[in-house]
């Protein structure tokens, strides 16, 4: 795996040095003719093969945890949580309050509401996921449930520490679908940001989709083989995308 990475490490490297020629200290080729989308998209692509699995998946989470704090359209719902850090216990406490507006997923009209809650990336963690109890037959399902997460506080603040709501329906017969995602960036909250940040959050729902992006990420991750961190998150990613699949 180690001269992989060189190896696109060095191809970066002769991108650079090509780009520095043409442009020559702005005697030759501006650096708007040259950095057209086909030099983006290759930068891209070298820049993710050139980064260790940890690095990606980092990314990714981070990357999340931005649009998250931009979302604007609430057509999955909204699930009001509360989540802050408590420094003498070194505890993260977050309470599941309750979910608003999900999409009916059953055939009788509704759904049967839980919510699983796990900190991500699991590399930073390794915690198993904490759930909620399952509230029959409602789009509008009331939690009151508290939880606690054994984690240091700098864990908390580094690049991509996040908690990961995934809003499910609960299916006996049947797998769970999944009605929608939200996260929050852990380096945001009370007890870790020291700023006035809310511990009250209004989170917007999201169906994870395979984006472009994404489909790239994966597909570097994925030839990665014998790599079980890498092979573990794309499979993860995968099945979480066919669950929140429209029904």
């Amino acid at each position: 795996m180690k001269k992989g990475l060189e190896f696109f490490v060095r191809l970066h490297s002769a991108l650079e040095i090509l780009l520095e020629f043409f442009n020559a200290d702005g005697k030759g080729l501006s650096m708007e003719d040259l950095m057209i989308e086909d030099y983006k998209i290759l930068l891209s692509c070298l820049v993710t093969n050139k980064s260790t699995t940890e690095e990606i998946i980092t990314s990714y989470y981070s990357r999340r945890a931005q649009e998250q704090m931009s979302r604007s359209d609430n057509s999955y719902g909204e699930l009001d949580v509360v989540c802050y850090y408590n420094p003498m216990d070194s505890k993260l406490i977050v309470e599941v309050n309750k979910a608003k507006n999900l999409r009916a997923l059953d055939c009788n009209g509704v759904s049967d509401p839980f919510v699983m809650i796990e900190l991500c990336p699991r590399h930073m963690f390794n915690l198993d996921p904490q759930r909620t109890k399952v509230i029959k037959k409602t789009l509008n399902p009331v939690f009151n449930q508290s939880f606690e997460f054994n984690i240091r506080e700098e864990q908390c603040k580094k690049r991509g520490a996040s908690v990961v709501f995934s809003v499910m329906d609960h299916d006996m017969m049947f797998s769970n679908d999944l009605e929608g995602e939200a996260m929050i960036s852990l380096e945001t909250i009370p007890g870790i940001n020291l700023h006035g940040a809310s511990q009250q959050h209004s989170l917007k729902l999201v169906k994870p989709v395979l984006t472009a992006e994404d489909q790239t990420m994966f597909t570097i991750l994925s030839n990665r083989h014998g790599d079980k961190k890498a092979s573990d998150f794309v499979k993860k990613r995968y099945h979480a995308i066919d669950q929140a699949k429209e029904v």
